[in-house]
């Protein structure tokens, strides 16, 4: 087929104004069906409580399960491939249920290392008291044995320790932070181990780092490690008779920095009620960003404060620093965020009316807390699995695509892909000239049309969504500033870039495969 004329295309997308859009926030429906993957797990109870993805588009998550008929809660870790099937090749199922013959066994968190190692932070209860657990797992999902016993620790610090969040650190040290009874209240502990799992003496003391922030109940409830090797660490904690959102900041060796609202804690009440945190995101420029819920009344509603890296509240973020959303007259309540490129903040968790089941909610606000209107419907994105269904954690694939993984009817794991920047196959124009990719969507083959170029080798290279080289196209020499791309056979459908090199300049350009 030879190449149809610069002119001819311009006026073949003028008269028939042909585009193939979707907007952010619809399924997509090429992933499971109609965009949605449910199993029915045949377990007695799920709950997920984190997700992560690995350099190849694999989804490895963490939660708690209980077998049909069985008498205790064990720490579930399962494996899915990006077209969300499961990846037999993690322990011959694609899951692991890790019993460490305790009454309960929750993992809490995940972490993964640049080598695919996985780590799971937890709790377990001996039968008095609950202990903090960690369990390292091979890529292929079985146990490291150079790491603790036989892959896994507890940890009895004397008292009652849950495991909350873990963190990989870069020069291969791993951090959990946990809530710590001290006899009166909670206080938050830090613990580093070093790659074997043995705990760092060289951090706190033996290892350990624990105060009592306020002198009343701390619970922290999630993490992150900043690029100066500093902890930033939030939950909530009592204050006049509330419990409130708080942030702690620590150096690398665990003492609280100073600088960082009073003497490294700061708190934040949000709204005229109790406050509960989930979780926490570092925006590129430091600030910090917090996800949770407020109670207004009788009902529970969305909240999200952002601080400066000082800890004192951005007041170019909604009122004072702090949004809250109220999307039903029920419960409400976030579990996950993500910061994107752009600045925009998206949450997912929990939306429930008073007389109904809940539903997977999204909501994307942007970089001042406004919410972002061409998300969803008015910011909002609310998916219908069929009964009780929670959002537990949100994963960016690619600048256009996401996945949000839950569970359902208390035994059912979800996921639901969306798109999320507008996709168009209608014409697009590079800053510094115009490139056009045609026919898109297709099978098999593209014309690459460089508006003002002439002349010159052209280098055609075929990437998948994650940045990860398919394959070398073509270098050949333009044709009327056209050249010719031939896909390789059996290309598998998806989303795909194609990245055209000329001379100085280079494009890159998305283009669909079915």
């Amino acid at each position: 087929m030879k190449p149809l004329s610069f002119i001819a295309l311009i006026l073949f997308f003028a008269l028939h104004n042909i585009s193939f859009c979707q907007s952010p926030g619809t399924l997509d429906l090429s992933y499971g069906t109609q965009g949605k993957i449910k199993y029915s797990t045949g377990l007695e109870e799920l709950v997920i409580y984190q997700s992560a993805i690995k350099n190849n588009g694999s989804i490895v998550l963490t939660g708690k399960a209980k077998l049909a008929g069985g008498p205790n809660e064990n720490i579930v870790v399962a494996a899915l491939k990006p077209d969300g099937t499961p990846d037999n090749t993690f322990n011959g199922t694609g899951y692991r249920i890790v019993d460490f013959q305790m009454t309960e066994n929750v993992g809490k968190s995940l972490a993964l290392q640049p080598d695919g190692k996985i780590l799971i932070a937890g709790w377990v209860h001996n039968g008095a008291n609950f202990d903090i657990c960690l369990i390292r797992l091979n890529s292929d999902g079985s146990f490291d044995n150079g790491f603790g016993t036989s892959g896994k620790i507890v940890l009895n610090l004397g008292s009652t320790e849950f495991g909350m969040a873990v963190d990989y650190l870069s020069d291969g040290k791993i951090l959990v932070t946990a809530r710590r009874y001290n006899g009166v209240n909670s206080d938050v502990a830090l613990l580093r181990f070093l790659s074997n799992g043995v705990l760092d003496n060289s951090f706190g003391v033996n290892g350990i780092s624990s105060e009592d922030l306020s002198n009343n109940n701390e619970n922290p409830y999630d993490s992150s490690v900043l690029p100066d090797g500093s902890i930033l660490v939030v939950g909530d904690a009592d204050q006049s008779g509330f419990s409130v959102f708080f942030a702690a900041k620590y150096s690398k060796d665990g003492v609280p920095v100073t600088n960082f609202g009073m003497n490294g804690f700061t708190t934040f009440q949000v709204g005229p009620g109790n406050n509960g945190v989930s979780t926490v995101k570092i925006q590129n420029d430091g600030k910090i960003v917090i996800g949770g819920y407020a109670y207004e009344g009788n009902e529970t509603t969305l909240a999200v404060i952002r601080l400066n890296p000082d800890g004192t509240p951005d007041q170019s973020f909604g009122s004072s620093g702090m949004v809250t959303t109220n999307i039903r007259d029920g419960s409400e309540y976030i579990n996950d965020l993500l910061i994107q490129k752009d600045g925009k903040i998206m949450v997912c968790g929990v939306a429930r009316g008073l007389t109904s089941n809940s539903d997977f909610t999204i909501m994307r606000y942007q970089s001042n807390g406004t919410l972002d209107v061409s998300f969803g419907v008015n910011g909002l994105v609310t998916t219908d699995f069929g009964n009780t269904d929670v959002a537990a954690s949100i994963l960016s694939i690619s600048d256009d695509k996401f996945i949000v993984v839950g569970y359902s009817d208390g035994s059912s794991l979800i996921l639901a892909r969306y798109h999320n920047e507008l996709q168009s196959s209608t014409l697009d124009m590079d800053n510094k000239s115009a490139i056009y990719v045609y026919p898109n969507p297709t099978n098999s083959w593209v014309n690459i049309t460089l508006s003002d170029v002439a002349d010159g080798p052209v280098s055609v290279v075929l990437k998948n969504s994650f940045g990860a080289m398919v394959h070398v196209l073509s270098t050949t020499q333009l044709q009327e500033n056209t050249v010719q791309a031939t896909f390789p056979e059996n290309l598998p459908p998806d989303t795909y870039y194609l990245v055209v090199g000329h001379k100085q300049y280079h494009f890159t350009k998305k283009v669909v495969v079915h």
